[in-house]
């Protein structure tokens, strides 16, 4: 009698269907923090100001604490992911692109704590009457600050990582070339950023808007290409079928 034998390998297409539900997902969390809690609350220029806004829309900003901590760990499965889509490209440079994801997911982590530092000021403890208001609203917008500070050198590590997780999709032959290139070039705007957020700060706000759109039509194309288009599942068999590498 011949023994069954069953295949319980995670098809590639599995894999990269999954990865665009995530990366929509990471896009939503960002989007949803950026623009409807960030921007809704803080007040450019005026501490006093902010700190009121803060103040009415405190169970917001923990939303967006919330949302900020899911982006980290929904991250963490899309490296994993990642990795097994681009490993066949060149394994080395597949692992060295999930350490470098890793470490901007853990620098931008724990820069999200400054979040939370920045509703101490509003709260009723006792300890806070030793500061003055404007004290107290200096504190938050240094809170503030010091997370956009955080989340620059995150990207610093994400640069590196879109750059090369670029390359190896335009080098496969099981992945759309197009969406490579777009990838990198996000990878470039990301590095442009964060060395002119800690070089030139006063420049930050008029390069990123140059860059956010470039940057935002990268991950987008990724993650809508990975859900709707996947792997093409004949050449990706070529290589898993034979144990090759396509190493560029």
């Amino acid at each position: 009698m011949t023994p069954i034998t069953h295949n319980n390998e995670t098809s590639p297409q599995t894999y990269a269907r999954i990865g665009g539900i995530l990366y929509l997902l990471i896009i939503a969390l960002g989007i949803f923090y950026e623009m409807i809690v960030r921007d809704s609350i803080l007040v450019p220029g005026d501490s006093m100001a902010t700190m009121a806004s803060l103040k009415q829309n405190e169970f917001l900003w923990r939303l967006g604490i919330v949302a900020e901590f899911l982006s980290s760990i929904i991250s963490i499965g899309l490296v994993l992911i990642m990795y097994r889509l681009t490993q066949l490209v060149n394994k080395d440079l597949a692992i060295l692109a999930a350490f470098f994801n890793l470490a901007g997911v853990t620098i931008q982590t724990v820069y999200i704590v400054q979040l939370i530092e920045a509703i101490f000021p509003i709260g009723a403890s006792s300890y806070l009457q030793a500061f003055t208001p404007e004290q107290l609203s200096a504190m938050i917008s240094l809170s503030t600050k010091s997370h956009v500070f955080g989340f620059g050198i995150a990207l610093l590590m994400f640069a590196p990582y879109f750059l090369l997780t670029g390359y190896l999709i335009y080098k496969s032959v099981y992945l759309p070339k197009f969406v490579g290139i777009l990838y990198i070039i996000s990878g470039a705007g990301y590095l442009i950023n964060s060395v002119i957020l800690i070089m030139a700060p006063q420049f930050s706000g008029m390069v990123f808007m140059v860059i956010v759109l470039p940057v935002f039509i990268g991950e987008i194309s990724l993650s809508l290409s990975l859900l709707f288009k996947g792997v093409n599942e004949n050449e990706w068999s070529k290589y898993t079928t034979h144990g090759n590498q396509i190493n560029p």
